[in-house]
């Protein structure tokens, strides 16, 4: 049936349909229960709307390969969606399964099924077909989606002001949260992306500063462990959770040693800060003598 809509399947088990339409990719989703089908189980539908320009943009583990619809920005079960494809108010949400396994009479539940797909999921996605639409939906906020993105979706539906206007209330109500200058620092991205001016929408560039710590060749595996978990949590109480500097990660790939890499705007100011934690590190006994560490910045990559 989603075949004559325009849709391709991917996946046996628990399979999904896409449709490419106006630069976004359109999903249904079949979602299992879990239980093996030989003995009867249970599943439900999902629809999501994907848009591959904006996600590098927006989310900060972009997806590289086929999205799946959870990690759509506007998703929607079917029991949320009205008869006629409108969102419906959280209080009238229902979550229906459906029947599937060897008793199960595909004659009565099919019918049942695609009367639900055309008449919810397929008419929510028409409802939102075109960028006016889709825009109205965003203005009256119909769709329950991450301010982020109904910037995002905004912007590259043609509407920047309510874009900019959005990003701004989310600085300004976030001011005063734990990740401030995360949210501060990804709205700016979008910003810079998308062509969007508002308060707050210059955010200096982030460097990365790589702390190399090297220990003497006949350190354990033990002393190696004390290392990178002190190093590790030294650095996170040094630069606690407000911003703008932070880690990135601390990885210990190489025998003996533990690479930290943050990122912050001043990487100079940057080292001063965490000094007391590599001197703390640097002052470990491992095998017969002391960690020693070094620093370099660099511009950030991606990722």
């Amino acid at each position: 049936m989603l075949r004559r809509h325009g849709f391709e399947k991917f996946g046996k088990r628990n399979p999904a349909f896409h449709r490419t339409r106006d630069e976004r990719i359109e999903i249904i989703d079949i979602q299992g229960d879990g239980q093996d089908r030989r003995y009867g189980g249970t599943f439900t539908v999902n629809v999501g709307v994907f848009f591959p320009t904006l996600d590098p943009i927006v989310s900060t583990h972009p997806v590289r390969d086929r999205p799946e619809e959870s990690q759509c920005p506007i998703r929607a079960r079917i029991g949320r969606l009205d008869t006629d494809g409108r969102v419906l108010p959280i209080p009238q949400w229902t979550d229906p399964w459906f029947d599937c396994g060897p008793t199960t009479d595909p004659s009565v539940v099919g019918p049942e099924v695609i009367q639900e797909i055309e008449s919810r999921a397929l008419a929510f996605l028409d409802r939102i077909a075109t960028r006016q639409s889709l825009l109205e939906a965003l203005h009256t906020e119909q769709l329950r989606i991450h301010p982020t993105w109904v910037a995002a979706i905004a912007a590259w539906a043609g509407d920047p002001r309510f874009a900019e206007r959005i990003l701004e209330r989310e600085l300004q109500e976030s001011s005063s949260r734990r990740w401030y200058w995360i949210q501060r620092r990804s709205a700016a991205t979008i910003a810079a992306a998308l062509g969007l001016t508002f308060p707050g929408s210059e955010y200096p560039p982030d460097r990365e500063l790589v702390v190399t710590v090297h220990q003497p060749d006949d350190s354990s595996p033990q002393d190696h462990d004390d290392v990178r978990w002190i190093l590790h949590t030294g650095l996170i109480q040094a630069l606690g959770e407000t911003g703008p500097d932070r880690v990135h990660r601390v990885s210990a790939d190489q025998p003996g040693s533990v690479e930290a890499v943050l990122r912050g705007p001043d990487p100079e100011g940057l080292i001063e800060t965490i000094r007391p934690v590599l001197e703390k590190v640097a002052a470990l006994p491992t095998g017969t003598g002391h960690p020693q560490w070094i620093t370099s910045s660099r511009q950030v990559i991606s990722g």
